[in-house]
């Protein structure tokens, strides 16, 4: 009987012992992060729609294009799962976008939105002002979404 849950109870300590490198399991850090050693790449984006996005989803906020999609523009859709989802960075994700009151930083479709979460990958070891000679394929190696190389 202990031999039996012994099997069942040892793999399952396996697998919580395998590491994880997946973005989607680390801290979203926000683009003004990126800014640090980004800036040219960060102003750019600054002044993109993508930047902008969640304020769409404000009441008033582009009223034209809400009643031409059949949207009340006076609705708040700041809190409405269908529309933040696309609107933010990280939503659904461990350390991603929760609302606008305890994630900010993550409103607007930013830099970790393509490139994954931050936390991965802008620490001391890897990628940060203290090691400016990282290499590309340890950072790619912890989580960092390299789109542009590829």
């Amino acid at each position: 009987r202990c031999r039996s849950w012994v099997l069942v109870l040892l793999p399952a300590m396996l697998l919580l012992a395998v590491p994880r490198t997946g973005a989607e399991e680390h801290a979203f850090l926000g683009s003004k992060n990126c800014r640090k050693c980004h800036l040219k790449e960060y102003k750019s984006w600054e002044e993109t729609s993508m930047a902008k996005t969640f304020e769409v989803l404000k009441p008033g906020e582009r009223a034209d294009e809400k009643k031409a999609a059949g949207l009340d523009p006076q609705k708040d859709y700041t809190k409405d799962a269908s529309c933040v989802k696309c609107h933010v960075t990280g939503y659904g994700k461990k350390g991603g976008f929760v609302d606008i009151e305890t994630t900010p930083e993550l409103a607007g479709v930013g830099c970790e939105s393509c490139h994954g979460a931050g936390g991965t990958y802008v620490q001391d070891q890897y990628m940060s002002l203290k090691n400016k000679e990282y290499k590309k394929a340890d950072i790619v190696a912890v989580g960092l979404v390299d789109k542009v190389s590829k």
